[in-house]
């Protein structure tokens, strides 16, 4: 396929669990602390495979489609919101349109961002910013 690079836009619907353990600011006792800059109490989640998303590069307008496998989400719950957060992510790619049409691979990613709102239901809307690095195979 050659070098994929530069900017992309994207969306993703993604679910998130807590990680059983302690220390975390929200429910100390419940869910397992994990480090976001100097905050140190921050809540760990892990990422429910099976969320999807995709990826429009901006030079050619391609779209990549891909499938959450795994990942770690750790947000802190001190100052929002909007609420800090920082992600690893695992994907699985399955095609897409003009160059990734046909498009098969794997790939990982951090990101970080803010969630700016969310309900009673646990229904949120966050953005970000990351990196991700894939191996792609048509």
């Amino acid at each position: 396929m050659g070098v994929f690079g530069g900017p992309s836009t994207g969306q993703e619907v993604n679910e998130i669990v807590p990680v059983s353990g302690t220390g975390c600011i929200i429910a100390p006792a419940a869910i397992a602390s994990c480090t976001l800059g100097a905050i140190t109490n921050a809540c760990e989640f892990q990422l429910v495979a099976g969320g999807s998303g995709a990826s429009i590069r901006s030079a050619t307008g391609s779209v990549l489609v891909h499938t959450i496998t795994g990942g770690t989400f750790c947000v802190e719950g001190t100052t929002g919101p909007p609420f800090n957060w920082a992600s690893t992510e695992t994907v699985s790619f399955s095609g897409g349109t003009g160059e990734f049409t046909g498009v098969t691979g794997t790939g990982t990613g951090v990101a970080t961002g803010q969630i700016t709102t969310f309900d009673f239901a646990g229904h949120g809307f966050s953005w970000f910013t990351g990196t991700s690095t894939e191996t792609l195979t048509k």
